[in-house]
């Protein structure tokens, strides 16, 4: 397995591909541009995209897509919407495992972060898009939708290996055991439990 990294501009966002070198196979994870460079990664070592995953539906993990199809079709692109305007797509659910480019890829979706919000866990790393980056929690819209996102990313991270690798859709990696320990949302002593609660 080999992991590349792909600073896109103009979103400052990330773009991941994630290489079987056994099968010399990719998966694209959120491609907000597919410029030159990843290009070259693609074709210098000779590698074939198995597919495409988006953890979102936003310009900064879509906006590659029209040109990927353009260079390679016909790739297939899996999202938890229905379709994109850029392209047919594969429908994901929460729970569903795939079987892509020689990996086994586990659907987690995030509905109360956004309908189409999902992460990836793919063996011990984990791509969170826009929901979890280092040291944060995704922006919601309401303190209900906070308490729900919050309390789902717990029951996740602490049943994974601490040294479980986080890739987000901003910003540097992390870990599960770093983001447990010190992330401030996650930690937040305010958060307000959907526990029942007598109201008299």
């Amino acid at each position: 397995m080999r992991l590349y990294y792909h600073l896109v501009f103009p979103h400052l966002s990330n773009t991941y591909l994630l290489v079987s070198e056994e099968r010399k196979e990719g998966i694209l994870i959120d491609p907000g541009s597919l410029d030159i460079h990843l290009v070259q990664t693609i074709e210098k070592n000779q590698y074939s995209l198995a597919g495409v995953l988006l953890t979102g539906n936003t310009e900064a993990h879509t906006d590659g897509i029209p040109t990927l199809l353009r260079v390679y079709p016909p790739v297939q692109v899996f999202t938890a919407e229905r379709s994109l305007e850029a392209c047919p797509c594969i429908s994901i659910h929460d729970g569903d495992i795939l079987e892509l480019g020689g990996f086994r890829i586990e659907v987690i979706g995030m509905p109360a972060y956004s309908r189409e919000a999902v992460l990836y866990r793919i063996g011990n790393l984990v791509f969170t898009g826009d929901v979890l980056t280092a040291g944060k929690v995704g922006p919601v819209l309401n303190t209900f939708s906070r308490t729900l996102l919050i309390q789902r990313l717990r029951q996740y991270l602490s049943q994974w290996d601490p040294d479980t690798i986080l890739f987000p859709g901003y910003g540097p990696p992390s870990k599960v055991g770093v983001e447990l320990e010190l992330n401030p949302d996650l930690n937040d002593p305010h958060l307000t439990s959907l526990d029942s609660q007598p109201i008299f």
